[in-house]
C-alpha cells in the first residue's frame, strides 16, 4: 500500500533525526566535555555526583538510545528512552533556568553554541514533538489504518 510505504519512509526519516541528535550530543560531549560539566557541577542534587561518572552515564545512554532507534526492531524502546531523556534533560534544564546559573547546558559540548537556556528548553520541546509525531506514525510490521 502506497500510503503505508510513505508513511513508513517518514517514519524512517524521523528516526534518523532524532538519533542523530541523540548521536551528535553524545560526541559533543566526548570531545569537549567541559561545558556539560560546568553545568551539571552548577545544579544542586547533580553538584553531588562525580562529574565523569554523570559524564560516561549520560554519553552512555544517549549512544544506546541512538543505536535503539536506529534498529527496526528496537526503534519503539529507543523512542520511549529517547522520550524519558528528553523529558528528564528539560527539568534539568529548567532547574537551571531558575537558579539563572549563567551558563548553558553544554548538551552538545562545544559543536554548538546554544544562546541559552531556555533555548535549549525549547529545543527539546520541539524533540519532544518529533518523537511522539515518530511513534504515532508507526513502524514497519504494524498494520496502518486507511
Amino acid at each position: 500500500n502506497l500510503r503505508t510505504d510513505r508513511r513508513w519512509r517518514g517514519g524512517v526519516l524521523l528516526r534518523l533525526v532524532i538519533a542523530s541528535v541523540f548521536g551528535f550530543s553524545a560526541i559533543g560531549k566526548i570531545f569537549s566535555p567541559q561545558q556539560f560539566l560546568s553545568f551539571t557541577s552548577s545544579i544542586p542534587h547533580l553538584n553531588s555526583v562525580s562529574g565523569n561518572i554523570l559524564l560516561i552515564i549520560v554519553v552512555g545512554i544517549e549512544a544506546a538510545t541512538a543505536s535503539l532507534i536506529l534498529v527496526p526492531s528496537t526503534a519503539r524502546w529507543g523512542l520511549i528512552s529517547s522520550f524519558g531523556i528528553v523529558l528528564a534533560f528539560s527539568f534539568v534544564l529548567m532547574a537551571g533556568s531558575s537558579e539563572e546559573l549563567g551558563t548553558t547546558c553544554g548538551c552538545f559540548g562545544n559543536l554548538v553554541e546554544e544562546p541559552s537556556i531556555e533555548f535549549s528548553v525549547l529545543r527539546n520541546l520541539v524533540m519532544l514533538v518529533i518523537i511522539v509525531l515518530t511513534a504515532a506514525i508507526g513502524f514497519p510490521n504494524e498494520k496502518v489504518a486507511d
